[in-house]
């Protein structure tokens, strides 16, 4: 029987058509990814074992991804293009049989050069540390996992996932491009990361918003699917950044904040009306419920100080 073979971008898979193997690009990991966290947004409990099944199965498909990358990167270019063929041949079938602990704690670990390595030592642990704790012990089958997950452990899992990505990233050219060219993605991983690095008032503002807009799909897909409108809605306002969370969410310009800051630099508390005279004579005119606004949203997320004095709000730095 003959044999056919695939050249991916990280792995390719020499079978037969009577073997099962799997093929991965980093196009088709990507795709897995974007679903996932699809799921996430649609409905976090519901689908909570699927995702820490795909979270920490994806994270070791891509590891073994990036180290492959790194050993064709590091073939001499003197060789010839059949020398080179067989270096790069032995590089993707290296880590064929390689797990997930081992990748972690003999490869990653190891390596020379590799920004937040700690960071991301930690995070690959803990992913499989949670893969190993909800298998169903009473089967066999490796992606079979306990209904009893947390739902706070399925929302860590797939933050710390999203945090992997980001570092993973950062060390491999290849997927930071991707990462950086695809929209989706940017807005998947924003909202999913969103509630850990942001206050109980933006997260409320950012939900109400996805909320009314759910509204304008409940024509076509009914309340049965709360959570699809949910997602659609969140590809509709396609935020995928701070900047354009305050332009879109919190109806301020950005901009605003590094003029508003340096103002409250001092000892003393100041009103809103202070620091928009400050602002007008800085030659940044702003209306004084649209400042309130704004300084009321740095102090919700720990930006600056508000405080009470004489019955007034005060606003000053940080301490």
């Amino acid at each position: 029987m003959s044999q056919e073979e695939t050249i991916l971008p990280f792995r390719r898979t020499t079978y037969r058509r009577d073997d099962v193997s799997e093929e991965h690009s980093l196009a088709g990991v990507l795709r897995c990814i974007k679903s996932s966290l699809e799921l996430s947004v649609i409905d976090q409990v519901k689908y909570g074992a699927l995702l820490l099944t795909t979270s920490s199965n994806l994270a070791e498909i891509m590891l073994k991804g990036f180290l492959i990358n790194e050993k064709i990167k590091a073939i001499p270019s003197s060789l010839s293009n059949t020398q080179r063929e067989q270096e790069i041949e032995t590089a993707r079938n290296s880590y064929k049989n390689r797990n997930f602990h081992t990748i972690i704690d003999k490869d990653i670990a190891t390596l020379p050069s590799f920004s937040s390595k700690d960071e991301f030592l930690q995070i690959c642990k803990v992913l499989k540390t949670v893969r190993t704790t909800y298998r169903n012990e009473y089967t066999h089958g490796f992606y079979v996992y306990r209904a009893d997950i947390p739902t706070e452990t399925i929302r860590q899992t797939a933050e710390r996932f999203i945090r992997f990505l980001e570092i993973l990233g950062a060390n491999w050219a290849e997927l930071g491009h991707e990462l950086t060219e695809r929209r989706d993605l940017r807005i998947l991983t924003y909202y999913c990361s969103f509630e850990r690095k942001n206050s109980e008032h933006r997260w409320r503002k950012f939900n109400e918003n996805i909320h009314v807009n759910s509204l304008n799909f409940g024509q076509y897909l009914g309340e049965e699917f709360d959570g699809v409108r949910r997602l659609l809605a969140l590809f509709e306002l396609g935020i995928t950044n701070e900047n354009e969370f305050c332009s879109v969410i919190m109806g301020y310009e950005p901009q605003l904040c590094s003029a508003i800051i340096p103002i409250l630099l001092t000892d003393r508390g100041q009103t809103s009306r202070q620091v928009q005279t400050k602002l007008r004579s800085n030659g940044n005119p702003v209306d004084l419920r649209k400042l309130e606004n704004i300084l009321d949203d740095l102090a919700n997320n720990g930006r600056v100080q508000k405080r009470y004095e004489n019955g007034h709000s005060v606003f000053l730095k940080v301490t």
